[in-house]
């Protein structure tokens, strides 16, 4: 199961969400003048006062007003801030223009908010094309994710690009932090608000932009492995857990390549369904990634499992026209293999409907979430007839073998 962290929440609730993600160094400043400019959006100089009544100060770009005067902001480190007129103290515009943190300002950005968490061991940072890990384990566990997650994304962009669904760069570094213990990653976890998550492997938080990890190499003790040698050796052994990183990386990468657009309603099905479809890790190449849509045996196996015992006549469309299933722990496994199902079997055998389908939920508006009937009208305008859909995709699943 997923730890995509992406709530669909009322906008007083995501305001009070969103500002509890603030940490210390988000500060406001200009000072980037050889940057180029963002999408040509002016840069905000934000002043709030949050719930706890602490002023505090968040330099971005307004990415929705709405009616009551509230904000959408999305600062320099990529994080959104809902912001309601009543915690807005002042809105200033200094005549900049809004560009992102560098690599080396999300990094110390990162290593400062973790420092203040506390409890932490010695943290560094290491840089890559598209990635800013800030960890606290070894270098060499640091170095293969890094060289796995830079694999990843460039499979992911080429991917889409040979299937006609044209992706772009991220405008933001991606930031990932990795921790070393089972007690660490509990802690950030829980510092994110979202303790449930230090169950797996690791989560993607939609609101700071961030995929959080532990140690793969760790058993109940911080991990001793000194090389990439053993780094390999130890994570080859725990399969399951890299396939964990995978989904939850595929989420971070679809979120920024203009495949996903945070805070817009994004069906759950389609999200994890994609991260699913990218999940089946190759862990024998240096470059490439020549597993991308391999069957999942352990996810057509729970599907049919799922079908046999409890799909019920209206199984496809309880999936498409709201979340429900997913947040419900007695549904929840069935509901992730039937998204598996469903991604696999569209992607795979109506790949131009598919690449529409895409573009109309990336179009979808900010803090707007559809009604079940939109939901519904959305995946028949794209596919057709629903049974007709579900007859096909059943057929298509029996021929996996």
């Amino acid at each position: 199961m997923s730890d995509l962290v992406f709530p669909q929440l009322t906008r007083r609730q995501a305001t009070l969400t969103l500002l509890a993600m603030l940490g210390p160094t988000q500060l406001c400043r200009s000072d980037d003048s050889n940057k180029p400019e963002a999408a040509a959006a002016p840069l905000h100089q934000i002043m709030l006062r949050d719930a706890s009544g602490t002023e505090r100060c968040v330099a971005g770009r307004i990415l929705l007003t709405a009616a009551d005067g509230g904000l959408l902001v999305e600062d320099r480190a990529g994080r959104l801030w809902s912001v309601t007129p009543e915690q807005l103290l002042s809105d200033d515009t200094p005549g900049d223009f809004f560009s992102p943190l560098s690599v080396e300002e999300l990094g110390r950005g990162w290593m400062d908010e973790l420092q203040a968490v506390g409890g932490f061991g010695t943290l560094t940072t290491t840089v890559s094309d598209h990635y800013v890990v800030v960890s606290d384990t070894g270098q060499p566990l640091v170095d293969w994710t890094v060289a796995m997650l830079e694999r990843l994304h460039d499979a992911f962009r080429a991917f889409w690009s040979q299937q006609g669904f044209e992706t772009h760069d991220p405008e933001f570094p991606l930031p990932v932090v990795i921790l070393r213990s089972r007690e660490q990653f509990a802690k950030l976890a829980g510092h994110d608000r979202t303790p449930a998550s230090s169950q797996g492997q690791g989560y993607f938080l939609v609101t700071a932009n961030r995929t959080t990890l532990v140690d793969l190499t760790a058993g109940e003790a911080a991990s001793t492995a000194g090389t990439l040698g053993e780094v390999r050796r130890l994570v080859g052994r725990n399969s399951a857990s890299v396939t964990t990183v995978v989904h939850e990386a595929t989420h971070q990468i679809a979120f920024n390549c203009g495949m996903h657009r945070r805070y817009a309603d994004n069906p759950i099905w389609l999200t994890e369904g994609i991260a699913m479809y990218f999940e089946t890790p190759d862990l024998n190449s240096r470059r490439g990634w020549r597993t991308i849509g391999r069957v999942n045996r352990n996810r057509l196996n729970q599907f049919r499992e799922f079908a046999t015992k409890r799909r019920q006549p209206d199984s496809l469309q309880t999936l498409l026209d709201s979340n429900a299933r997913f947040a419900q722990a007695e549904t929840a496994i069935d509901a992730y293999s039937e998204a598996w199902a469903l991604t696999h079997f569209l992607i795979k055998t109506k790949p131009r409907e598919f690449n529409a389908y895409l573009l109309k939920i990336a179009a979808k508006p900010l803090l707007q979430w559809d009604q079940p009937e939109q939901r519904l009208s959305d995946f028949k305008d794209a596919f057709g007839d629903l049974p007709e859909t579900d007859r096909a995709m059943q057929q298509y699943l029996r021929r996996l073998g």
